[in-house]
């Protein structure tokens, strides 16, 4: 399906916003890095010479879905270091969330890691209970906010962190962070590897298809994959992760580590794959596709920004979605 992108409204004050950028400047990537199967596109964004930037992909067997073409690394670690939600204005709170969550399985004392810890509102709490804290952040301006309040924060990568580092720890956090990095399932595992026995790993995810829009999802180049437990399944049964508490929405997921393997079988309704069709759903309720088909014009909305869009022709296929600009470069969403 082809839509033709006429006009992009972002909100007032929005802390997103819309970069040009060169389809050279791309790399392929189209294998699943959890399955080593090859990926198929679902998404691109072209300029008027057919000439691709960011494409997304989806893994037939694992479900899984992330960039299949994206700027480089070197790209986003600089843009994560310098640029990350450069535009939102944010205080310093204690944030007691992660730890209620947490609160029926934890143990009274250890060592807890937030990854992406951001300003360190969710640390604080652990400290306040005389946790051992420790954060990791990309961003220097927050990572050096959240080192006034937490003595053991480093700036840098959550992989770099837990390959060079010589501790254990009683819980790990990703709060919304493996959707943010190029490869979930490796920096998954080190993260396994770095918990003590019985320790616990924490993770939000957003997920594409619940309460998203589509057509954001697929510009939003800091966002590298759309993850479910379906995915994570062999990885889990390597590193001897146990789901002992999940919620759909929000997409969290608790896990245990567990080395006598006494509770390694999920429950199916919490791993369910990923299909094309559900993908297919999204996208027709997401882009107003009976709107298109009828008008040739349409516009979809999502969090006060609105995407105005045109078809060039009869949309029969609905999958991969090409968003098309007259433009020579190719636009990608940042925050």
């Amino acid at each position: 399906m082809k839509l033709l992108v006429t006009k992009w409204d972002l909100g007032v004050g929005d802390h997103l916003w819309l970069e040009d950028s060169q389809p050279s400047d791309y790399i392929d990537n189209v294998v699943c890095e959890g399955c080593r199967a090859e990926m198929v596109p679902i998404s691109q964004i072209e300029n008027s010479h057919g000439a691709i930037g960011l494409r997304t992909g989806y893994c037939p067997t694992c479900g899984y879905i992330k960039r299949i073409r994206n700027l480089p690394l070197d790209w986003y670690k600089e843009h994560f270091s310098k640029r990350w939600l450069k535009r939102r204005e944010e205080d310093v709170v204690e944030n007691i969330y992660l730890f209620e969550r947490l609160k029926p399985y934890i143990k009274p004392k250890g060592a807890v890691l937030d990854i992406g810890c951001g300003l360190g509102e969710m640390l604080l709490a652990f400290k306040h209970l005389n946790y051992d804290t420790y954060g990791v952040e990309p961003s220097e301006e927050r990572g050096g906010k959240a080192q006034k309040y937490i003595k053991n924060v480093m700036i840098g990568t959550g992989e770099k962190y837990l390959e060079t580092c010589s501790r254990k720890f009683d819980v790990i956090s990703f709060f919304n962070v493996l959707q943010f990095v190029s490869d979930p399932f490796y920096l998954l595992g080190l993260a396994a590897d770095k918990l003590n026995d019985g320790g616990l790993i924490f993770m939000k995810i957003g997920l594409f298809h619940k309460k998203n829009s589509f057509c954001q999802f697929s510009h939003l180049g800091v966002i590298h994959s759309s993850l479910s437990l379906y995915t994570f399944q062999m990885l889990l049964k390597e590193k001897q992760l146990v789901p002992i508490a999940y919620s759909e929405y929000p997409h969290e997921i608790i896990l245990k580590k567990d080395t006598d393997g006494s509770a390694l079988d999920t429950p199916n309704k919490i791993v369910e794959k990923m299909e094309i069709k559900d993908i297919e759903n999204h996208v027709g309720n997401s882009l107003n596709i009976k709107w298109l088909r009828l008008f040739k014009r349409g516009s979809c909305k999502f969090h006060g920004r609105t995407v105005y869009l045109k078809s060039t022709h009869t949309i029969r296929q609905m999958l991969p979605v090409r968003f098309v600009y007259n433009t020579s470069s190719v636009p990608i969403l940042l925050k």
